[in-house]
């Protein structure tokens, strides 16, 4: 008779989530077997139902330790100084300048507030790991997928704590070599 871990791996088997108003996505109770035919094929369906409390104790904590992981990543992007005042003054400007176009439906530019002034210049000066944390961000976001891969790395370094510029370097560096190498792809 196979273990509950190995029934999970051999099937596919994981914890069947719902949606429901005002709590968001929510474990269901039930389990998913992705694999459910192969399983009444090899005759392992009975044991799977037999052995559903162990089944989803194992997923619910495999589970929690991933929701858990992804609250500590984002306490550490958090935590990077100046982050969240760079952020939100590129979105003022951005909403600045969609307030600035709509303007022109209808009042061509009349009554818009003056445009936002930010020295981000100064800002990505005093806050240098966020300056690298955007830019390896742009990098992630890239429809290249080895430029994307290399600004991931470079934001896992940065958001583990590791020197920005030198983080950045070896993404730049890394991107840089790609470059050279498929020049005449």
């Amino acid at each position: 008779m196979k273990t509950p871990e190995e029934l999970i791996k051999q099937y596919h088997i994981t914890i069947a989530y719902v949606y429901e108003q005002g709590k968001g996505t929510v474990p269901s109770g039930k389990i998913q077997i992705r694999n459910g035919d192969v399983a009444r094929k090899n005759g392992d369906f009975d044991a799977i139902v037999a052995a559903k409390p162990e089944i989803m104790a194992i997923l619910a904590a495999a589970d929690e330790a991933k929701f858990r992981k992804a609250k500590e990543r984002e306490a550490k992007i958090d935590a990077i100084p100046g982050l969240k005042e760079i952020r939100a003054a590129r979105a003022d400007l951005h909403a600045w300048h969609d307030e600035w176009e709509a303007s022109f439906c209808d009042v061509g530019g009349l009554g818009v507030r003056p445009r936002p002034e930010y020295d981000f210049e100064e800002m990505y000066k005093k806050y240098p790991r966020a300056k690298a944390y955007l830019q390896a961000e742009a990098y992630s976001c890239s429809e290249n997928f080895s430029k994307a891969a290399s600004g991931v790395k470079a934001l896992n370094a940065i958001i583990d704590g590791a020197d920005p510029a030198t983080a950045i370097a070896a993404m730049e560096a890394e991107w840089s070599d790609y470059c050279t190498r498929h020049m005449w792809d």
